[in-house]
């Protein structure tokens, strides 16, 4: 119908032409119109699909990260890294377990915080610790041993082979 229109504009009748374009730019306008409303309503709808697979994209991003930061793999934990680098039976300063598992002076803490509240290693005061040479300590630093070894238990080497097994 529409091939018929512009065919019939090219070939103009010998009548005048301007009523022949304002019934072709009528139509137009009333099909411009009903697809306008069509697509305004089909753009709302795939704006909102849009947005809802870009929050749901989000969201598992997020999500991704904030397990990647709050829940490491196993063996990447600095409790893992101190019970992966203890040797059964061996007796370790708290400063040696650190510097073995190449942590920060801030994870110190973790074994007791961790290790020893959940019995992968036994504390027993270093018989060796004679304080400080002059009676007062004023650093920690200052005491050439440490007052507390710490030594894995059964359960701490049980848990080693296990994650010796998960990390390989």
């Amino acid at each position: 119908m529409m091939r018929q229109k512009l065919k019939d504009l090219l070939n103009p009748p010998p009548e005048s032409v301007l009523p022949f374009l304002l019934e072709l730019i009528a139509e137009r306008k009333a099909k411009r119109c009903e697809r306008g409303y069509d697509l305004q309503e089909w753009n709302e709808k795939d704006r909102k699909r849009r947005q809802e697979a870009a929050a749901e994209r989000s969201w598992k991003r997020y999500a991704e990260q904030y397990r990647a930061r709050h829940w490491p793999k196993p063996g990447k934990r600095s409790a893992d890294r101190l019970i992966l680098s203890m040797e059964p039976g061996k007796w370790y300063g708290r400063g040696d377990l650190i510097q073995m598992a190449d942590l920060t002076r801030s994870d110190r803490i973790k074994v007791d915080q961790v290790l020893l509240r959940y019995g992968l290693v036994q504390r027993a005061r270093n018989p060796e610790w004679q304080g400080t040479c002059d009676g007062k300590m004023t650093k920690a630093s200052d005491a050439l041993e440490p007052m507390w070894l710490y030594r894995m238990t059964s359960r701490g080497e049980a848990y080693c082979e296990l994650l010796r097994m998960v990390c390989d």
